[in-house]
């Protein structure tokens, strides 16, 4: 593998030669491992064979025995599955165009086209040309002097010059912080980059494998797993190129102005400082980032197989109160079947109050009875305009004196 990519001709910057190397390596290590597994001869292909077999077998099985609830649709969509694993597995083309470049290759030329316009108009040139100005200017910083050992009689104590010369004093401070920013400024944006790019090509040799186990319901959640991943790693390098692009804009200026100082003199404290903040922060930005892409990811599920509904079988019990459709053609059969239930309640009611409930049933009879009589006919023990008790009046007693008429 290591002979199919010739290493970076001197001319070429860092940067460059090693995205081009390990572009190079990474697709020789898919298409070396996609060889080694399911093409003619590979270890893996009886397998995948007995896989399908298999599959094959058990849906025969389900539709002979008519067990399983196969409908037409999920036919048609094993068919489907079935076309679409024995073409990424067998046939590296097919794996390579649909695959190997949409998740590659598309992540990155999506944010190169839609970074274009800005890098031509602003710096002049590819995104990772500039990010080889960034480091070149940022580890053109001259390396402070060691100081040499004096010989005289006062070799104990160190002279004031060569104490400002050493590299945590002085100057050397500056020449520290910049060397630092160069390194990290590298390692989160290139890094990062071509990390991502690793992973994703290891998890594009293996690929054929968690595809084939796409066929069971059972290893269908390893599948997922696998596209989660690759689908992480795969948008990793179109966000780092945005983060990249947005802090070459920020740090530039800063780059300019330290151009400047160092052509007329020494570079500034407070803008050495400043260039290592920012390329802190874009550090701390870049790792969030990962992290971010991760959890959305994360989220990532394929729709879910719904199983047949079972058909629900009624109880004994239920069978017996419900009549059947045809027996409730008629009214006299709908009557008949009215009273049947009407009579098996009545009976439940009696055995489990135990016989008390007649009584009660024969009594809320009655008085359902004269409930439902016409209100406007009055009762026999209602009591008649008249029949009331009437009053008692005092009888008057005349004397006899009284009475007597005078002559």
């Amino acid at each position: 593998m290591s002979n199919a990519c010739p290493a970076a001709p001197p001319d070429v910057h860092l940067v460059h030669a090693l995205l081009r190397v390990t572009d190079c390596q990474v697709r020789t290590l898919v298409h070396t491992g996609y060889d080694g597994l399911f093409q003619s001869g590979g270890s893996f292909a009886s397998v995948l064979t007995t896989l399908m077999t298999l599959y094959v077998a058990l849906i025969g099985y389900q539709l002979m025995l008519g067990r399983g609830g196969l409908r037409i649709g999920d036919v048609t969509l094993s068919v489907v599955k079935l076309a679409a694993i024995l073409s990424f597995a067998t046939q590296w083309d097919t794996y390579q165009a649909i695959v190997v470049r949409v998740l590659f290759d598309g992540t990155a030329q999506i944010a190169t086209a839609m970074l274009h316009l800005d890098s031509a108009t602003a710096s002049g040139g590819d995104i990772f040309d500039r990010l080889q100005r960034a480091f070149d200017i940022l580890s053109a910083a001259p390396t402070p002097p060691v100081p040499a050992k004096p010989t005289g009689p006062l070799a104990a104590v160190p002279q004031i010059a060569a104490l400002q010369a050493l590299p945590l004093l002085g100057g050397g401070v500056k020449v520290l912080a910049l060397k630092a920013a160069a390194a990290m400024l590298l390692f989160f944006s290139l890094g990062l980059l071509l990390a991502t790019k690793v992973v994703l090509g290891v998890l594009l040799a293996i690929g054929p494998i968690f595809i084939a186990l796409l066929l069971f319901d059972v290893t269908r959640g390893l599948f997922e797993g696998w596209l989660r991943a690759t689908l992480a790693f795969a948008s990793a390098p179109m966000t780092t190129i945005f983060l990249l692009a947005v802090m070459l804009e920020i740090l530039e200026p800063s780059l300019a102005a330290m151009v400047e100082q160092r052509a007329t003199g020494a570079v500034r404290a407070d803008t050495a400082y400043s260039v290592l903040l920012l390329v802190l922060v874009f550090a701390a930005v870049a790792t969030g980032l990962l992290i971010a892409s991760a959890t959305v990811f994360r989220g990532f599920r394929l729709p879910e197989r719904k199983a047949p509904a079972a058909p629900q079988v009624p109880s004994p019990a239920q069978a017996r109160s419900t009549p059947a459709p045809e027996a409730l053609a008629s009214p006299a059969a709908r009557t008949s079947a009215a009273v049947a239930a009407l009579a098996r309640r009545e009976e439940r009611l009696v055995r489990a109050d135990g016989g008390e409930t007649s009584v009660r049933i024969l009594g809320s009879t009655g008085a359902s009875a004269a409930a439902s009589r016409d209100p406007w006919t009055p009762t026999r023990d209602q009591t008649r305009l008249g029949d009331g008790a009437r009053r008692i009046t005092p009888t008057r007693t005349v004397s006899g004196t009284a009475s007597r008429r005078p002559d």
